[in-house]
């Protein structure tokens, strides 16, 4: 398969910040219960691809059973941002596979990015960690990743989408892929591991472009 667009997830992709997120979400909600809080990131590790907006929502509408206002989910969004900073501009959360796997095939492709990740802090965190000359562009929530996805497809209209790939870790990023009929490989993910037929690799090295 001759691809010509590679789409990336970030968190546990390009970068190892699962416990970096779920401390951010523990944070936050520290004047709740741990039974509460824990459910949430329950929630939070079953849909790694879905924003903090839809997390904080599902926090207050599900578990606590109480409305919230669209200003209360971006306070609590940018005091989660805040979290981040502290945390994500640090080269050794960057995954040493997907840098050595960028070093030798950048150039081949075309990459983007598309993560349940804040878009604003997402593009600060790349550059702080040296890798946003890398993509075409760096794409982030509060947008959902089927549209992240399909938006990129546009951008890209002159590409076949059998010459696109997403890489993922989550059952959200296999649906953003099945949603808009392109090739997906999974990656780093004991669930989509277990999936019968579905393209997995245990290393970025055995992606053939």
């Amino acid at each position: 398969m001759v691809y010509k667009v590679i789409i990336w997830d970030f968190d546990g992709v390009i970068v190892f910040s699962n416990q970096i997120r779920e401390n951010g979400f523990r944070e936050i909600f520290k004047n709740y219960t741990n039974d509460q809080v824990e459910r949430l990131i329950e929630f939070h590790r079953a849909n790694g691809g879905l924003s903090r907006y839809v997390k904080i929502r599902f926090f207050y509408e599900k578990i606590l059973g109480e409305n919230i206002t669209e200003l209360e989910v971006q306070n609590l969004a940018d005091q989660f941002s805040k979290q981040m900073e502290l945390f994500m501009y640090d080269p050794s959360i960057l995954n040493s596979d997907w840098l050595n796997f960028m070093k030798e095939n950048h150039d081949k492709v075309e990459h983007f990015i598309a993560s349940g990740s804040d878009q604003r802090e997402l593009r600060v965190i790349c550059e702080k960690l040296g890798i946003a000359n890398y993509f075409q562009n760096i794409y982030g929530s509060p947008i959902p990743k089927n549209e992240l996805v399909s938006n990129i497809i546009r951008e890209r209209s002159n590409v076949s989408l059998d010459q696109f790939l997403l890489i993922g870790d989550s059952t959200n990023d296999l649906e953003a892929a099945n949603v808009n009929n392109i090739h997906f490989i999974g990656y780093n993910s004991d669930e989509l591991a277990e999936i019968e037929d579905l393209n997995f690799v245990e290393k970025l090295s055995d992606i053939i472009l």
